[in-house]
This record gives structure tokens, sequence and C-alpha cells, in this order.
């Protein structure tokens, strides 16, 4: 939940400062993983966020898409849902996992939106390649957790079972939002 909070609070503030709000050109597509326990909440974070920063947004254009995870349906489900509402000319994309956001942003390219487009990966492990391109992308940023943080919260949560503490059962690791300009600096070694 606290993962998409991160991308639902960054792509509202792109929204509000690039004048989107109030943009009848202007739809939010949240790219949803109902079948994946672990990103429901992400998903919902970012609805949740985005709704709260970006309040005057119309629910009409914000739209939801299921996919599997993998980069190539999140591409055939954008690419529909691009397809479905031509009235949407600038897309704002945020999603469960980095795969999808990046079958987004070559739906989005496909389709010739791209330019007025901002996607929001999460992850940072495939924006970062993104961010590298010299022609720009449409994927404007990432929340960024690093695997070393995962995994510490990880062992910390083993090793409290095994010295027979009672664990909490959810461990929520915090995310920051890497961009074209900072993702070097935040991500180190993993920006390579």
């Amino acid at each position: 939940y606290v993962i998409g909070q991160a991308n639902g609070e960054w792509i509202a503030n792109y929204a509000i400062k690039n004048k989107m709000v109030n943009d009848s050109q202007a739809g939010l597509l949240i790219m949803t993983m109902d079948t994946v326990s672990s990103c429901v909440p992400r998903a919902q974070g970012e609805m949740d966020k985005f709704t709260e920063v970006a309040n005057s947004f119309p629910k009409s254009r914000i739209f939801k898409a299921d996919y599997d995870g993998t980069t190539d349906k999140g591409n055939q489900v954008s690419a529909a849902t691009f397809t479905a509402h031509p009235e949407i000319k600038k897309w704002l994309v945020t999603g469960a996992n980095e795969e999808g956001t990046i079958g987004a942003v070559r739906a989005l390219e496909t389709a010739g939106l791209d330019k007025n487009a901002c996607v929001v990966g999460l992850g940072g492990y495939m924006a970062k390649d993104e961010f590298k391109t010299p022609k720009g992308s449409a994927m404007k940023a990432a929340a960024y957790f690093s695997s070393e943080s995962v995994g510490r919260e990880s062992v910390t949560v083993l090793l409290s079972a095994i010295a027979g503490k009672t664990p909490k059962m959810e461990t929520a690791v915090d995310a920051v939002i890497v961009t074209p300009e900072n993702y070097k600096q935040v991500m180190g070694k993993y920006a390579e």
C-alpha cells in the first residue's frame, strides 16, 4: 500500500503541475493485478493517494485494467484501454509492477500517445533503462525499493520467528521516487 501511495502522490502532483486535472483530454490508467495478493494494496494505494491529492480529477477519467504481471499482457490491456478511449490524448499510467508499466510505455508509443504521457513504474529496475534512452520515454518516474531493504526486512521477520517471537504479519518497505534526474544517486550500483 505504501509503495502505491508513493506512486499515486507523485503522479497526482505531476497532473497538477502540468494542468492535467481539469483537462478533458487527460486520463489516468491504474494497471491492477487483482489475483496477486501483494499487488492489490499497491493499486489501492495508488488510487487512494491520487484521488486525495488531485481531488478534483474526475472519476469518469480514471480507468483500471487488470493484467498478469507480464510486459506483454500489460501492453495488451493498456493498448485496449487507449483504443477504447480515443477522447483521452494525455495518459497518466501507474501499475502494480514495473513489467506492466513498460508494456504501457510500448503501447503508448505504438498509439503515438507517448509524447504527452506520464508513466510511473514500480520497482525502478526497468525504468532505469527507459531513463537512459536519448530520445526520452513516457516513463517519467518509478517507485524504487531496494532489494537489500526487502531482504533485510525478510531476515528480521525470519529471525524473530526462529527466536520464538510472533513476527509482524505485514511489513512494508519504503519507496523513493526515482526520475531521470536522480535515479543514479538514489539507486547507486543498481542504476547500472
